[in-house]
Order: structure tokens, then C-alpha cells, then sequence
């Protein structure tokens, strides 16, 4: 398992908040950056932000989405509002700072059997084959329409699972405009496509074979994005031709409509990228259990296999 706890220390340390009382989220009103208020000249913010980068991009995928709001306010003068946001992600790292990615056979069984039983969901039933769900690489992809500060664009997250442990994520604003929550949904996917290509670009490569074979599941909790995949190459008609940015996205989809799945909110992985009020969907995204079967935050240091990766730590001086 991968954790960076002593790196979650440090800035815990260098930010003033080892006496913080720890938060269940790292949630903050996205206005609260732009607010106008008293400067803070002694809190770096951009350094704040940066350090936060490092921590979601190795094994924190949980804080993704709070730390790109943060960074889209890098370019302001530090106000005493925005040290107050910043805050809040460190005082949620506190009391998550045991926490990271992981796999074991357990964990991996767990998330088949869990996912593969997803093909008898009413929305699913007739429409997939089960046994796509019993490839290695599962795609999810979320979004949230228009929630954006003043743009009132949508932010899409994405997530590739392999053998049940999260290997690739992003949460990003989308560079075009949706004006339904299905286009925010459709673009979104198009990106997972793309992410998901990737990941298996790299199995290709480190394996010196094709594994097309391990391309499974497509997760999409949208009824109207997956009932209009589904139509296929065939289903061009569903393709908003005034849109036309859009459009190529959709078109991306409409070839992998055998993959297309749909699964409940609650299920998807990739709603705690496009979001950060719910703690369940940020914990969900984390793989929580090793091999001892124990939570994260639970597993005895000694005897752990516990990889050392205090050599790539960013000095926090």
C-alpha cells in the first residue's frame, strides 16, 4: 500500500494545524476564494496548493477536486477567506492522514463480486454482458452540471480501476459548455475513454502484448447519457448538432456502447471527484483495506508492507 502520512505531517507542521480539529470533508464554498477580505500575508497559499498537487496526484485522489478549486484562485492575493479554505483540506487531511491506495486479493474479490452482481440492476439486465465486468480495468466517470464559480461550467471526474485499486484518476473543468446534466454526463465519458486508453496503452507496453481484452466496464450513473450510448455507432441521431463540441465527445462514446454500464450514485467511484461534501464517496475512492483485512488507519506499522516513499518527498523547507 502506498500512504504518504509523513509528507501529510509536514504540511500539516509547516501550515500551522497540528492543533486543528480534524474535519469529515475538505468541502468550502467555491465563492468563499473570490470574497473580498483582509489579506493574509503570512499564509503561502500557492505553496499550500502546490504541496496539496503533490499529495492528490501520488496517492490521494480524495483531495483532487477541493485542492483545483483551491489552485483556480492561485492567482489572487491571498485573502484571510482563502487561507480559511486552505485550512479546511489540511484539517480533513488530519484526520485521514493514514490513509492512501492499496490492494490485496480480498479487497479485489470484494470489488468484483460487488460489480459483477451490478448486471442484474434493472437498468442493466439484458442490455450488458456479465462478463465485462470480469475484466481487470474498470472506468467511472461522474459529473457535476454547471456548479463552476460565475463560469457556471461543469467539472467531469474520472477514475480507471485495475483489479479493484484505483491507477489513474483526474477531476477537471470541461473546456466546453453542457446545458444538461446528459451532456455533462457524455463529455465526461468521452474523457474516461480517453484515461482508460492510456491505462491500457501503458499494459501494452510493460506486458510486450495487446491486452484489448482488459477493457472492462464503462460506469455511468446518468439513465439518459447510458440509455443513449447504447444506440451505438447507429444512434447519430441522439447527437446535439448545435453543439457540435459536444458532439465529437458523444461520438467518442457511441463505439464502446457494448461497455456502457450503468450503476446507482452511490456506487459510483468518481462522484468524490466531482464533489467534496459527501466523506462516504471520498472514502470510497481510496482503496481502505490490506492484506492483514484491516482498515488503513488500523494496519500495525511493523511487519506492514508499507512502501517507503520519503525519497520523493517535496523538502518543505
Amino acid at each position: 500500500r502506498m500512504t504518504m502520512e509523513p509528507y501529510v505531517q509536514k504540511l500539516l507542521k509547516k501550515f500551522d494545524c497540528l492543533q486543528a480539529e480534524a474535519l469529515t470533508t475538505p468541502n468550502s464554498p467555491e465563492g468563499n476564494l473570490y470574497a473580498d477580505g483582509q489579506e493574509d500575508k503570512a499564509f503561502k497559499f500557492s505553496g499550500c496548493v502546490g504541496a496539496l498537487q503533490w499529495l492528490a496526484t501520488v496517492c490521494r485522489p480524495d483531495i483532487a477536486h477541493s485542492t483545483n478549486v483551491l489552485a483556480r484562485a492561485s492567482s489572487k492575493t491571498t485573502t484571510k477567506s482563502m487561507a480559511k479554505c486552505a485550512r479546511k483540506v489540511l484539517r480533513y487531511l488530519k484526520g485521514t492522514a493514514a490513509q492512501g491506495i492499496g490492494y490485496s486479493p480480498q479487497q479485489e474479490a470484494e470489488f468484483q463480486d460487488k460489480y459483477e452482481k451490478m448486471g442484474q440492476h434493472a437498468d442493466n439486465a439484458e442490455q450488458v454482458n456479465p462478463e465485462t465486468a470480469k475484466a481487470p480495468v474498470h472506468t467511472f466517470t461522474d459529473a457535476s452540471f454547471g456548479v463552476v464559480y460565475k463560469t457556471m461550467r461543469s467539472i467531469s471526474g474520472v477514475v480507471v480501476y485495475l483489479h479493484g485499486t484505483p491507477i489513474a484518476w483526474k477531476s477537471k473543468v470541461q473546456t466546453v459548455f453542457a446545458s444538461s446534466t446528459t451532456e455533462s454526463e457524455w463529455i465526461a465519458l468521452a474523457e474516461g475513454v480517453e484515461l482508460e486508453a492510456s491505462v491500457v496503452g501503458l499494459m501494452d507496453f510493460l506486458m510486450g502484448k495487446q491486452t484489448g481484452h482488459a477493457k472492462g466496464p464503462l460506469w455511468c450513473d446518468n439513465r439518459g447519457a447510458v440509455v443513449c450510448g447504447r444506440k451505438g455507432p447507429e444512434g447519430t441521431e441522439e447527437i446535439p448538432k448545435r453543439t457540435r463540441h459536444v458532439a465529437l465527445r458523444f461520438a467518442k462514446v457511441l463505439p464502446e456502447y457494448k461497455r456502457l454500464w450503468f450503476c446507482p450514485t452511490n456506487d459510483q467511484l468518481a462522484d468524490g471527484l466531482t464533489k467534496s461534501t459527501n466523506p462516504t464517496a471520498l472514502r470510497n475512492l481510496l482503496s481502505l483495506y490490506c492484506d492483514s483485512g484491516k482498515p488503513v488507519g488500523e494496519v500495525e506499522k511493523e511487519g506492514s508492507q508499507e512502501m517507503d516513499y520519503r525519497s520523493y518527498y517535496v523538502a518543505m523547507d
